[in-house]
């Protein structure tokens, strides 16, 4: 549910987000590589300098609406996707209903799959795969290996082990008090009745799919709480990628799906790495603490 209150917090948030291509140089000492791949996509289809920085500039204002939780240039933006949809449905070419020039050529590529087309398509994910290899190696410590991603229980063991060791330094701390059997929910105390959490949805590996979504935001934990994602929860949704730009292609799986223990267990040690440099690098816990009176 959003409220006055949490809009007013989450628009502390937006300065932040001008500075999501900064982070390049620790991405890169982190020891992530997928992010290169995916912006040398953008770039590629962008065909210019001069249009590769306007896609980032829209970019910032896009993650802009979507951090403030649709508040931020509201009407700009309905307007522009109402006309996108006019003009797709007008030429039924669905791939208009992308807002700039190169968001639209990258989903124009994937709708028609020519020749030429699957190859750029092919290239791509080759290189992306390459480079998840040995970006998940570097963050797997090879612990995990007897265990079977065809079974629930061993990646739900994977989530709290390794999130247990993650997050707890960070602050956060395990809760089963607020979440039903399909989450595995991180809190940390901000305020008042304010946290951070995040969250790693089950719902997949219950069925034996190797696919994960974590999110995290902000929250208001009050008496009458006792589960943060009902329809009366005052609560954010914020992705790693509205802060840093690792994934601006928006174009596989990153970071969701796996296919072994040693890749389920180094997203969720990157999940954790990029939680850190959000708030280290950009301030994030502090911008969310009222002001001193």
């Amino acid at each position: 549910m959003v409220t006055e209150e949490l809009t007013e917090k989450v628009l502390k948030l937006l300065p932040l987000i001008e500075n999501r291509y900064s982070l390049i140089n620790p991405l890169d000492k982190g020891g992530l590589e997928c992010f290169k791949v995916s912006d040398n996509f953008v770039k590629y289809f962008c065909k210019s300098s001069a249009n590769y920085e306007k896609e980032k500039e829209f970019l910032i204002e896009w993650k802009k609406l979507k951090v403030s939780q649709g508040s931020y240039k509201r009407q700009f933006f309905l307007d522009l996707q109402t006309k996108a949809g006019q003009l797709a449905d007008k030429h039924n070419k669905p791939w208009l209903l992308a807002l700039t020039p190169s968001s639209r050529a990258i989903a124009k590529c994937d709708f028609l799959k020519t020749p030429e087309c699957l190859d750029i398509i092919n290239s791509y994910n080759s290189d992306f795969g390459t480079a998840w290899l040995r970006e998940s190696n570097q963050f797997c410590t090879h612990k995990f290996k007897t265990h079977d991603c065809s079974n629930p229980n061993d990646m739900i063991d994977i989530i709290y082990k390794v999130g247990s060791e993650c997050y707890e330094t960070l602050g956060f701390k395990q809760s089963k008090k607020y979440v039903n059997t399909n989450k595995i929910l991180y809190l940390k105390h901000l305020h008042d009745d304010w946290h951070i959490y995040i969250v790693y949805d089950l719902s997949n590996i219950k069925k034996s799919i190797n696919h994960t979504e974590s999110f995290f935001g902000i929250v208001k934990i009050e008496k009458r709480t006792n589960n943060i994602f009902t329809n009366n929860t005052v609560r954010s949704t914020f992705e790693y990628n509205d802060f840093i730009s690792i994934n601006d292609a928006d174009f596989g799986h990153y970071l969701t799906s796996f296919n072994s223990p040693q890749e389920f267990e180094a997203i969720i040690r990157i999940n954790a790495f990029l939680y850190q440099l959000i708030e280290n690098q950009l301030n994030f816990e502090n911008k969310l603490k009222p002001c001193p009176i």
